[in-house]
């Protein structure tokens, strides 16, 4: 139940009916953005963990000591928590008896009842989740920093955001996802709380040593790591091989001219 895919925890929509052609946005069109861009921001929100990594630990410890035992015990629905598009406001309904762990902000950790944890939790949220649309924002909009500037200073953020919180809403409307959640701050949390809750599912996994989700987590890795090396070393060959292409290509073209030329006055 807790590391179901993020497409169950979207909510589908009605499919849109009629035979009529649907324009797509004008923020996701070929002219702006190149080709297969709302894909792009799809994917890379559904990737979405916060970049702080203490408030990423906090996070997945709350979920592994707290939420789990609520949803397993019925304090929180198990149906209502899976087909949920807004999971964050779900898990205050937390039993006060348990204890998770958090971060001082002198880096010391300390225990806490479930609720004061979420209430912390609940604090910091807000900053992580601005903090993670400025980074994606500028990831996918690497152009506004030919017009803003080189450096990535306030202004580039502010922008990037703007621009990115039109470009996500249209592409999550476009593909029919999202369901009530409207924002692009309610997508970004989603997509991190899904996430985390994976990374309390595999952390439960190895606190109860169930060896079979061990051995598909170390699989998930090991393929994981494959990948990215055989796409390292395709973009290598690549860089070696382009060029070499171009100029075969240009070759073939120059010799080709004067043959071209004849065959034109012919």
């Amino acid at each position: 139940l807790l590391i179901r895919q993020a497409a169950d925890w979207q909510g589908l929509p009605a499919v849109l009916t009629g035979n009529g052609m649907v324009t797509l946005p004008a923020s996701l069109t070929y002219e702006r953005t190149g080709m297969m861009f709302g894909a792009t921001l799809i994917q890379e929100a559904s990737k979405t963990r916060f970049k702080d990594p203490v408030f990423e630990t906090d996070l997945v410890n709350f979920i592994a000591n707290c939420t789990i035992y609520d949803v397993n015990q019925g304090l929180i629905d198990a149906n209502a928590f899976n087909n949920s598009t807004d999971l964050w406001p779900i898990l205050s309904n937390t039993n006060a008896a348990r204890f998770t762990t958090l971060h001082d902000t002198d880096g010391s950790i300390d225990s806490y009842a479930c609720p004061d944890a979420y209430a912390t939790l609940d604090a910091r949220l807000g900053g992580q989740v601005t903090n993670q649309i400025a980074n994606m924002a500028a990831f996918v909009n690497p152009a506004l920093k030919a017009r803003i500037g080189q450096n990535v200073d306030a202004a580039m953020i502010a922008t990037a955001s703007a621009e990115l919180d039109t470009q996500l809403l249209a592409a999550y409307n476009r593909a029919a996802l999202g369901g009530a959640a409207a924002t692009t701050a309610q997508l970004i949390r989603q997509n991190g709380l899904i996430n985390a809750v994976n990374g309390a599912g595999a952390l439960f996994s190895q606190r109860t040593n169930d060896p079979s989700a061990l051995m598909l987590g170390m699989a998930q890795a090991q393929t994981t790591a494959a990948h990215n090396a055989q796409k390292i070393v395709g973009g290598e060959m690549a860089k070696l091989v382009l060029p070499l292409l171009q100029n075969g290509a240009m070759a073939i073209i120059y010799a080709s001219f004067p043959l071209v030329i004849l065959i034109a006055l012919l």
